[in-house]
């Protein structure tokens, strides 16, 4: 009796399970057609029992008997085994998408994390006595020049809409949109440096 041999590894892609899908589909093909020459070959037994002779192509029918019950329970376990690996290659699809939905929630958290520290800063950046430390490097700050501290102003400005009605403010709508794209890019540029002095980002 043929015997068909366990496959444990699952296949990890979609696309690379198209071959297989097509086997399962031949193969239960193959099972519905065993299935039928079985019905066939036990009528032919029946009739043989009732004392009726049969023919020449009837008995060679007949005489296959066992050996289509061996081929049909070989092709059942087949498809079997094929329809586990499509199913666990389902169940380990969702289990990676899950992971990488996971994931890019941690990212997504640990970015906003990172721009409001960088708010955070900036807002402080504007007290004086804060400012004062920063220019003269007093108590345990970094020492940054006027210049650098500018540019962290316009920083401020720039991811700090308003909705005040100023003649040269750009619509409220307009800022969020330049401040979430400055939230977006600024960790990356190169101000960067600048607040990782400041603070551990």
């Amino acid at each position: 009796m043929p015997s068909a041999a366990k496959i444990e590894k699952p296949i990890s892609t979609e696309g690379s399970l198209e071959p297989l899908k097509q086997g399962i589909t031949i193969i239960e093909h193959k099972i519905r057609n065993l299935e039928k020459r079985k019905l066939r070959l036990e009528k032919y037994q029946e009739v043989q029992a009732s004392g009726k002779e049969l023919n020449s192509d009837q008995l060679q029918a007949v005489s296959k008997y066992d050996e289509v019950l061996q081929t049909l329970e070989f092709a059942r376990d087949l498809s079997k085994q094929f329809h586990g690996i499509v199913a666990e290659n389902a169940k380990q699809q969702k289990k990676q998408a899950r992971k990488e939905a996971l994931e890019r929630t941690q990212q997504d958290v640990a970015r906003v994390k990172e721009i409001l520290i960088i708010q955070d800063v900036l807002a402080n950046m504007g007290q004086d006595n804060i400012r004062d430390d920063f220019l003269a490097g007093n108590n345990k700050a970094c020492k940054l020049s006027e210049e650098v501290l500018q540019q962290l102003d316009d920083l401020y400005t720039e991811v700090s809409p308003k909705r005040e009605i100023e003649v040269v403010k750009p619509p409220f709508v307009q800022q969020l949109n330049k401040a979430a794209n400055t939230s977006s890019v600024s960790p990356r540029a190169k101000t960067k440096r600048w607040l990782a002095r400041v603070v551990q980002i």
